[in-house]
């Protein structure tokens, strides 16, 4: 039952007085012991008032001056809290799906880059620079990453950088030129990355560098001049896996998730391309292999030798989303570089 105006009028006159603990209880006959107690605590507290009789009672000898609080008010922290909620509300509305407007015409590549690990010793850099090199350039081309940028070992890991030779860092200068070679579209943060929190230096580079990087994936809609749209789900991993076939998280996206174009993912390390029909709509889940060509840890668990580094997507604008030649997924990214540039060509 709430309090009366003239109760608390009473109550804080009592307190006031001296009066304390059961000194109230004769005041107030139809309130119980605990309310009473209760209600006068908050008085006292509000008041900044000594909370025994004891106390109440001024010294003769001396005062000390008032010790402002050490804590902001619970008033102050939920103030606090409802802008610090706002911001990452606002935020995470806008980063659910980015658009990003593609200013030149004809059809386009999207170069999908698998799990670098650029300072393993394993890290097949034959085959990443000539996947760089096919992309430099070229200004229908655009590139992503799904992460896992270094090792980056930490923790009871951190025994393994014994067996790599490339330092720390070593490794974050890989990073600044790795980003420094081509215009990316989009930079996803790996589990790897992710190990280093706040300090992710992946994170730290790209955002110097102006590059979109967000942890664990992002969705990005390609508003081309045509007036279509593209809409990528781009991910480290996408959950759902079967031994059957790698594809099988992307796909289940499809249904149970986004109806994008396509959806792609790396992080196991093995790759796979699947497409079909999803209410009328071609889709394609990519599953984007790995530069890391010798891992101990894969061979300790057996898993499958086969991984393509790199798929290359290439858009034609000259369809419609219902069409199947819309969207074509290679293997290759040369291939479909090249592919691009055929289609290039035969559109002037």
């Amino acid at each position: 039952m709430a309090w009366s105006k003239s109760e608390t009028e009473l109550i804080e006159e009592l307190i006031e007085k001296g009066l304390r603990g059961n000194d109230f209880l004769p005041y107030f006959p139809g309130r119980t012991q605990n309310q009473v107690w209760q209600k006068a605590a908050r008085v006292i507290a509000a008041k900044g008032l000594p909370q025994s009789r004891e106390d109440a009672k001024p010294s003769k000898t001396f005062t000390i001056a008032e010790l402002p609080p050490g804590e902001l008010s619970a008033e102050e922290i939920i103030a606090y809290k409802l802008k610090q909620f706002g911001v990452k509300e606002t935020h995470d509305k806008a980063t659910a799906l980015i658009r990003a407007k593609i200013n030149i015409d004809g059809a386009i590549c999207i170069a999908c880059f698998g799990d670098p690990h650029l300072d393993d010793d394993g890290c097949d850099f034959s085959k990443l620079t000539e996947d760089i090199n096919v992309c430099k350039g070229k200004d229908y081309v655009f590139s992503l990453c799904v992460g896992d940028f270094t090792n980056n070992w930490v923790g009871r890991l951190q025994k393994l950088y014994a067996n790599q030779t490339t330092t720390v860092t070593q490794s974050h200068v890989l990073i600044q030129w790795f980003f420094a070679e081509l215009p990316w579209l989009l930079a996803i943060g790996g589990n790897h990355d992710h190990w280093s929190g706040a300090l992710d230096r992946a994170a730290d580079t790209a955002r110097t560098m102006g590059i979109v990087y967000t942890m664990h994936g992002q969705r990005i809609a390609l508003a081309l001049p045509s007036g279509a749209e593209v809409r990528i789900n781009a991910r480290h991993d996408l959950k759902g896996h079967s031994q059957f076939h790698p594809t099988h998280g992307p796909m289940k996206s499809f249904f149970f998730k986004y109806r994008d174009h396509v959806a792609v993912a790396g992080h196991i390390h093995t790759s796979g391309y699947l497409t079909q029909k999803v209410a009328g709509i071609p889709v394609h889940a990519v599953r984007v292999g790995t530069y890391k060509r010798f891992d101990d840890y894969g061979k300790q668990n057996d898993f499958l030798d086969d991984s393509t580094p790199s798929f290359g997507i290439v858009i034609n604008p000259r369809y419609t989303e219902t069409d199947e030649r819309f969207i074509t997924v290679f293997t290759s990214l040369a291939q479909a570089v090249e592919y691009t540039e055929f289609l290039r060509q035969k559109s002037v």
